[in-house]
């Protein structure tokens, strides 16, 4: 748009405006955004680390768990194993939303609560499924890097892909109960 040039659109009911940032111009949201956009996007990347580092955290655990004399077959082994990393897992995808809701509304300037909502879709969204993408390839490469070249990487991926469907359900079930609270 031109200096000097309205722009326009259909107004938002008084309860959808979030009136602290109704004075924001547009092309301050505009840049607003796509900084934030940038952000968001560092931070997608610097996700994957995390995440890849909390997939491999149970198998890690376990040899140590073994040294120290804990049962292999008892609660506490399951427990680091198995929940621990899915549990951490969710908390810190738990985070995201809220993150999200505080950057829109503090420093991104979204003039309407249903704007902020789909903001907030949206990237939780691409969060979500970086979550199970790189969980998927860190769990499934990871598991067996040290005995594959990487020319046997895609049959590898081919054979571990459905070891990591136990982890999923794990997941999806930890998720229902307790994430979605």
């Amino acid at each position: 748009a031109e200096a000097g040039t309205l722009i326009a659109s259909l107004a938002a009911s008084s309860e959808d405006i979030i009136w602290k940032n109704v004075m924001i111009s547009h092309d301050s949201r505009y840049l607003r955004s796509w900084f934030w956009g940038l952000v968001y996007l560092v931070v997608g990347l610097c996700w994957g680390v995390l995440l890849s580092f909390l997939s491999t955290v149970g198998a890690a655990s376990g040899e140590v768990l073994v040294k120290w004399g804990v049962d292999p077959h008892g609660f506490l082994f399951l427990l680091f194993m198995r929940y621990l990393p899915v549990t951490l897992q969710l908390g810190i995808l738990a985070l995201v939303p809220i993150l999200i809701q505080f950057t829109g509304t503090q420093f991104e300037g979204l003039q309407s609560n249903s704007a902020l909502q789909s903001v907030i879709f949206s990237r939780y969204f691409l969060f979500q499924l970086m979550n199970i993408f790189v969980t998927i390839g860190s769990v499934s490469v990871f598991t067996f890097f040290d005995q594959y070249s990487a020319s046997d990487i895609p049959s590898l991926l081919v054979e571990t892909f459905p070891q990591v469907g136990a982890y999923f359900i794990e997941f999806i079930l930890i998720k229902t109960m307790f994430g979605l609270a």
